[in-house]
């Protein structure tokens, strides 16, 4: 039987969902992005240096810079070099080592640690090859891989992270190998490689908080991330869809169906899901945030009487995050919702000081954190918490906060100026930080990216 119709090609949403993502991810261009979502890259560069610049003398980054700095011309932030991979590493660990960085709220990532980590690593690979890479080149590769990572993120949510599995280095991964693939020049199908290896090699596990183990996440994910962007453009291949098909990465480690993979199939910019990111103006998880908002917001009603008793209720999803009742070292305090809700009532303010180990073992807000009460409430967004303070002299203060507000979108005049005094807070001892800040709040005119990593370079 023969016919003389010819059958349309598949258009690129017709398509297996990882070659969708890859096609929309390979394809993104620097005129298609409006103008506040490249001023947002900017600004998510500048958070994400600055925090790891804070972190440089953080137990947990001195031991990888010491592993891994070596010969090589990649800019470790805050002081020496070693080759792209070591330096991924290293940056990315150093970038979420205070837990200072970003956060995507709809799917729980810390976006900008892997993903800045691994640009700056790939466009210093690119530079020793011979080839500028541009402000320009730099923000498109970082949308693009933002925008990978939360669909992804997001079809993996809930059921992944209660499985047990940190997104950051699941799905950070994965959007790492797409922001670096971008960056180095791929098309869709070595995007749809780079996407299929991030996906193998995705890792990172919750039981890791409060640890050491948990900035480790960051930094592997950007060196992974790079790694499998390298070896799809040298033209290594991989299965039908390891992301979304049978025996994927969402099959494997999610309750996750085809009916969710809406976020996947929707053309980039329907949203634009990087307006969502929400840097941080507390060192602590994000899980803690709100219940802090709350204590600051009832404290000067206080007025010096006794505490008599503290209930804080929560979402579910935070149990087994954030409720380490008695922290031993700062970096459990990060994860304390009683340690950070007392410092909070107690000092005013939490800071990046609040997270010593000195700090989280000082008695009066030990003995204050041991009467918070934690009640779970399904009814709560993930992003919300609420606060009952009962005092001495009978009053009762209340107080209810959602961390998870648009910053950027609905009020970028306000942030701006937040996220670059707290660069230039953290970022003491570089040499030109008020120049990095001037540098990234203009960031499509920087002709080259290596100016910016010699900036992070230079110490006092």
């Amino acid at each position: 039987m023969t016919s003389d119709t010819v059958e349309a090609p598949a258009g690129p949403h017709d398509l297996a969902p990882i070659r969708v993502l890859a096609t929309e991810a390979a394809e993104l261009r620097f005129d298609r992005l409006p103008a506040d979502v490249v001023a947002l890259v900017g600004m998510s560069v500048l958070d994400t240096v600055g925090v790891a610049l804070a972190a440089r003398a953080e137990p947990v980054v001195q031991l990888v810079r010491e592993e891994l700095a070596g010969p090589g011309d990649t800019v470790l932030w805050g002081g020496a070099r070693s080759d792209p991979g070591s330096a991924a590493l290293v940056n990315g660990v150093a970038a979420h080592a205070l837990d200072y960085d970003d956060y995507a709220p709809g799917s729980g990532l810390h976006p900008s640690a892997p993903l800045v980590a691994a640009l700056l690593a790939a466009a210093s690979l690119e530079s020793g090859r011979g080839r500028t890479v541009t402000g320009r080149d730099l923000v498109a590769a970082y949308v693009a891989g933002y925008e990978v990572q939360e669909r992804l993120g997001l079809v993996l949510w809930p059921s992944h992270y209660a499985r047990g599995f940190h997104t950051t280095g699941t799905a950070g991964t994965v959007g790492a190998a797409a922001g670096a693939a971008h960056l180095l020049g791929a098309g869709p199908r070595e995007m749809t490689a780079a996407l299929g290896l991030g996906a193998t090699d995705a890792a990172g596990v919750k039981a890791m908080f409060g640890s050491m183990g948990k900035p480790y996440h960051a930094g592997r994910a950007a060196a992974s991330g790079l790694r499998a962007a390298r070896l799809a453009m040298r033209g290594i291949t991989v299965g039908d869809d390891p992301l979304f098909g049978p025996q994927g990465l969402v099959a494997a480690s999610s309750a996750a169906t085809p009916g969710d993979l809406g976020p996947v199939r929707a053309p980039f910019g329907e949203p634009w899901h990087v307006l969502d990111v929400l840097p941080k103006l507390t060192p602590s998880c994000f899980g803690t945030h709100a219940a802090v908002a709350c204590a600051l917001d009832v404290r000067a009603a206080v007025d010096g009487q006794p505490i008599r008793r503290i209930v804080l209720t929560i979402p579910p999803v935070l149990l087994d995050v954030c409720t380490i009742p008695t922290p031993r070292t700062g970096l459990e305090g990060k994860f304390s919702l009683a340690y950070t809700t007392a410092a909070a009532l107690r000092h005013g303010a939490v800071s990046v000081a609040s997270f010593t180990d000195e700090a989280v073992r000082a008695s009066p807000v030990v003995e204050l954190g041991s009467r918070v009460e934690l009640v779970l409430d399904d009814g709560l967004v993930k992003t919300a918490s609420r606060l009952r303070v009962e005092l001495g002299d009978g009053r009762v203060l209340t107080a209810e906060r959602d961390a998870a507000q648009r910053l950027w979108t609905d009020n970028p005049e306000e942030v701006r100026p937040r996220v670059e005094g707290k660069f230039l807070e953290l970022a003491q001892g570089v040499a030109t930080p008020a120049e990095v800040v001037a540098m990234l709040r203009d960031l499509p005119a920087l002709p080259d990216v290596d100016a910016l990593s010699t900036l992070l370079v230079g110490v006092h």
